[in-house]
């Protein structure tokens, strides 16, 4: 269940889920772009086999960094990368102990979380929190949303990925084509931001 915690600004979306809580907030701090680009590596470059030349892309200078924190053991769980001049939200990446792939404790709370079978709910949790960020109006993206009503998260996604992207409200754009060796396709929501 998704709720917004309004005591902690730097805790964007706190949400729980059997025993586990998770929150995602902005990296502030040197030690939480650390752990945000070590976790990325990990993904990208381990797991998935991308070169460290394209997942160092010099774009996170310019970049809000959103953590999925773990609330028992503050580990970072996952990252997402919003690059505010572009409105672009990439580098999604969920740590493998945190992932949904039917194995060990995340898997019970895919189950038990609002009843609903959601494969990619750390992720889930994490692209909303994106959402709850952009409203929050904190970081660059509050500095490129200023005198904004509105914000068009636009999102470069792998193929496999296309239905988490769609179950969150995202419109696919245009047709399939090759980013960095993988099939991804453009997809895109518009966020409706608040009053300020």
């Amino acid at each position: 269940m998704m709720t917004t915690n309004e005591a902690a600004p730097s805790t964007v979306t706190p949400t729980s889920s059997g025993s586990k809580q998770f929150s995602v907030r902005l990296a502030r701090t040197p030690e939480d772009l650390a752990k945000a680009t070590a976790l990325r590596y990990n993904v990208f470059c381990v797991e998935q086999g991308y070169p460290l030349l394209i997942e160092r892309d010099g774009k996170d200078d310019v970049s809000d960094q959103l953590l999925l924190i773990d609330q028992e053991t503050e580990e970072v769980a996952g990252v997402a990368r919003w690059i505010a001049t572009t409105c672009k939200l990439g580098r999604v990446a969920v740590s493998k102990a945190y992932r949904g792939t039917g194995g060990g404790e995340f898997s019970r709370i895919r189950k038990t979380c609002c009843r609903v079978e959601w494969p990619y709910l750390s992720g889930r949790i994490l692209v909303l929190g994106l959402e709850d960020h952009l409203k929050s109006r904190e970081g660059r993206a509050g500095v490129e949303n200023r005198d904004k009503s509105e914000c068009t998260i636009n999102v470069s996604s792998q193929l496999p990925a296309i239905s988490f992207y769609t179950r969150l409200g995202y419109e696919i754009e245009g047709q399939p084509y090759e980013e960095a060796g993988t099939p991804h396709v453009y997809c895109k929501k518009v966020v409706r931001l608040p009053r300020i």
